[in-house]
């Protein structure tokens, strides 16, 4: 899930004022680079997050880092792992109702700590109009909580019977409830019964002097069927 690591992208942060000093200023100076992932499952209530951590002047030439006495999320300890290019990742997996604060507490190397306290609000809810739609005309679903500030996306999944996806992606700002996945994107759908999820995504880069967060959530709504006509 980390292979993507450090990339703008599939929930706000409360954390430091953004603000960047004179690079001037900053020469010889290294920057904690900290990626923190929370993804979270409505069907069954799981919740896994993950956190990784570099060190170094730029991004390009940071080094794996691990923060002196560990990390935690949500007040628990996480889980530490060692993969591939001697990097450390920090990982969690629970089960519990949504929350929308999500806290990571780890130290910078001088043993400073630091909290990134995430933060985005659940799909509450949605229904497929009228539980069908048609390759001709699109599908309309009605989405609770599908308000989109600048820095979040809604994806939603469709699968036929036949097991074949399609996928459809609206970026924010997005004041509407009302999502219509055009026909266009069912072209390769087989009509007959068909499946359909939301993802709900954020994404945020923040910094302060000498450190860097890159924070992404991932909210996963249940699967519902509907008729898929010609």
């Amino acid at each position: 899930m980390f292979n993507r690591l450090l990339i703008c992208c599939l929930l706000g942060l409360v954390f430091f004022p953004g603000c960047r000093n004179d690079p001037e200023n900053q020469k010889g100076r290294k920057t904690l680079f900290a990626d923190l992932f929370v993804r979270y499952f409505e069907e069954d209530q799981s919740l896994k997050a993950q956190a990784v951590f570099f060190e170094g002047q730029t991004l390009d030439g940071a080094a794996p880092f691990e923060p002196a006495g560990g990390v935690s999320f949500q007040g628990s300890a996480m889980e530490k792992k060692e993969i591939p290019g001697a990097v450390i990742r920090y990982e969690i997996n629970r089960k519990l109702p949504y929350s929308d604060r999500f806290p990571f507490r780890f130290q910078t190397k001088s043993g400073q700590w630091q909290e990134a306290n995430m933060s985005m609000s659940p799909l509450a809810g949605y229904l497929i109009a009228g539980d069908k739609g048609s390759k001709t005309g699109g599908v309309t679903i009605i989405v609770q909580g599908a308000v989109l500030n600048e820095i979040e996306s809604l994806v939603v999944i469709l699968t036929d019977k036949n097991r074949k996806s399609a996928a459809h992606e609206i970026t924010g700002p997005v004041a509407a409830n009302e999502v219509l996945v055009p026909a266009n994107v069912l072209t390769g759908l087989e009509p007959g019964r068909c499946s359909v999820y939301l993802v709900k995504k954020r994404h945020e880069v923040l910094e302060k002097e000498g450190l860097t967060v890159f924070a992404d959530q991932e909210y996963y709504s249940d699967a519902k069927d509907f008729e898929l006509m010609p």
